[in-house]
């Protein structure tokens, strides 16, 4: 899984191991690491080396030098090393093994994304998201002090009775009636609590995108996880029943097992939290942007999809990815798939599609063993592709993993940059009287 987002050191190598003083705690290729592909495959690497291993007794090796390779990096050459593992057998990195081994019963594996020359825990990519919603909630603050013209002190201790009145809700001592007693109590010592609640409840649509996203990164490791041991668990012996054949002759079965329902359930888990972190987004965005500003009343049954509010401004800026150059535009497959999993408590009620095989298409003909899911059909509006007498097809031959990787890249990149666009515009209409609707202004 790709991202497309600078890091503080864009010219450090690829390595394992943490490291605090990059924009992002970066993992590196310089110990013997097993890294988790798609299909079920898996890769150690060793010096300008990397093995891969298709199920228990299939395994390739490749090299710098084996391959083809344009434009080699020799300070690291892991990074070219990396590409040429995905190309050559046509899988993603999506996984390491769960670095704290406290955790590895619950999630065995920990989800990883790549940019040209790392990878990075998902972890580490909330850290940086987190941090952005930092800068989100600063400019709020100085748009709240700048409109009602304020100092930043004055809203200490409204933000410290809120915090106190959010604790005492979720210890269970509140009911609504309570509060709107205790509001009514302290509306004339604390004028400016509706703004601490305002900014209690960004922190919390901010917090929910977060959580979701993590949730999303969470199954997903799960599936990998599940697609790995189903191919690790099934013994070439088990497909392999003419001996005249060869132990690698190109071959491929469908697969059914209790495991391969839990691969299942754990597609469904990732793309329903994928599409809360767009909804999440949203909801944050009609938030911040409405008229008056800093009211702390919650946004209710609004979705990602919804036709976006008319007085919502226009910016150019480079974030193609924000949520209001998007919103009805992308993610209408993931839309759809999410709308027929809630109603219809998920796709693959008759068993999922899960084959196994070697040397075939899936692995570019590699002699190795693979497991790969099937994603259903869909039409060139996102919907499935179904007809009267039968619900799903599968002749479009869409990888499960691969959909849902590069949607949930997607998705993460539709929440930074939603992110990033409210910060900016926070910043534009903070002067008094300020609330225009198409600004140009450029960064």
């Amino acid at each position: 899984m790709r991202i497309d987002f600078p890091t503080k050191k864009p010219d450090e190598p690829l390595y394992f191991g943490f490291d605090p003083t990059p924009h992002f705690a970066t993992f590196a290729f310089v110990e013997p690491e097993a890294l988790f592909l798609s299909k079920g495959l898996k890769v150690t690497f060793r010096g300008q080396e990397a093995l891969v291993q298709g199920g228990p007794s299939l395994q390739i090796a490749l090299s710098i030098t084996s391959g083809s390779i344009s434009g080699v990096n020799e300070e690291d050459p892991l990074a070219s090393l990396a590409d040429l593992v995905e190309r050559t057998v046509n899988a993603e990195i999506l996984a390491i093994q769960n670095p704290i081994s406290e955790m590895r019963a619950l999630q065995p594996l920990l989800a990883v994304f790549r940019t040209e020359d790392r990878l990075i825990s998902s972890e580490m990519v909330a850290e940086e998201l987190l941090a952005r919603m930092q800068a989100l909630r600063n400019a709020a603050l100085r748009k709240i002090c700048r409109l009602h013209e304020i100092p930043a002190d004055q809203l200490l201790s409204p933000r410290e009775r809120c915090a106190f009145l959010i604790d005492m809700a979720q210890d269970g001592h509140l009911t609504p009636e309570i509060l709107n007693s205790l509001l009514g109590q302290l509306s004339s010592v604390e004028p400016h609590l509706p703004t601490a609640f305002f900014i209690g409840n960004l922190d919390d649509y901010c917090e929910g995108i977060r959580s979701a996203f993590l949730r999303s990164a969470y199954h997903m490791s799960r599936m990998t996880f599940a697609l790995h041991e189903i191919n690790t668990q099934t013994p070439l012996e088990f497909m392999v029943h003419d001996s005249e054949l060869g132990a690698t002759a190109p071959r491929e079965l469908r697969h059914f097992s209790k495991m391969g329902d839990t691969v299942a359930d754990e597609f469904v888990s990732t793309a329903l939290a994928a599409y809360s972190v767009l909804d999440l987004t949203r909801k944050l965005f009609d938030f911040l942007i409405r008229e008056p500003f800093a009211n702390p009343k919650r946004v209710s049954q609004q979705h990602f999809m919804d036709r976006l509010p008319i007085a919502t401004p226009h910016y150019e800026l480079d974030l193609p990815m924000a949520l209001p150059l998007v919103a009805k535009e992308r993610f209408k497959t993931l839309y759809l798939l999410r709308s027929d999993l809630i109603h219809n408590q998920g796709t693959d009620y008759l068993r999922p599609v899960i084959y196994w095989g070697v040397a075939q298409e899936p692995v570019n003909g590699q002699p190795l063993q693979y497991v790969q899911y099937m994603n259903r059909d869909v039409t060139t509006e996102g919907a499935a592709s179904t007809h009267k007498w039968l619900a799903r097809f599968f002749s479009q031959k869409r990888d499960a993993e691969a959909f849902l990787g590069s949607e949930l890249v997607g998705v993460l990149h539709c929440a930074m940059q939603t992110v990033e666009w409210l910060t900016f515009h926070l910043d534009q209409t903070a002067r008094p009287g300020q609330t225009e609707a198409n600004s140009t202004d450029s960064r």
